[in-house]
């Protein structure tokens, strides 16, 4: 269940070529009396950190701003965020069939990360454009 500030619906998916997501790395280094230290799991539940660009009409780009310095009190609250390659992708068997419902109409998947803010939105400023491309990243925290 999702309670809490959700990512501006009104705001589009981010860019494709420009998407990128790192996983926390959790291993651990344990050390023994002979031999070099040898990688062991550390931890379980780790976080991962996408970053993201959106273009953006300078409407949306107020709304971003403000769901970034009001909702979220300038990046310190967490919200929910649609995954960027996830959310609203066709649902599929395990043969990469696309399942359909009683209808035929095929069945999107809704998959929503609880994020923290990473680095805060940074706005491109092209003169000769009307969009804007802007740049950040989310911290998605592990589902426990």
């Amino acid at each position: 269940m999702i309670t809490g500030p959700i990512f501006p619906a009104e705001l589009p998916h981010p860019q494709s070529s420009n998407y990128s997501a790192q996983r926390a790395d959790g291993r651990r280094m344990t050390s023994f009396d002979v031999g070099p230290p040898k990688p062991t799991r550390g931890h379980r539940a780790l976080w991962t950190t996408h970053s993201l660009t959106y273009r953006l009409t300078p409407d949306q780009v107020e709304i971003l701003e403000r769901f970034y310095i009001d909702t979220l009190a300038d990046g310190v609250g967490q919200f929910w965020m649609p995954h960027p390659t996830k959310h609203l992708q066709p649902w599929a068997d395990e043969t990469g069939e696309s399942i359909t419902d009683e209808n035929g109409k095929v069945i999107l998947l809704s998959d929503y990360m609880r994020c923290t803010w990473g680095e805060p939105p940074k706005v491109a400023n092209d003169k000769n454009k009307i969009d804007r491309s802007v740049s950040f990243t989310v911290i998605e925290r592990p589902r426990l």
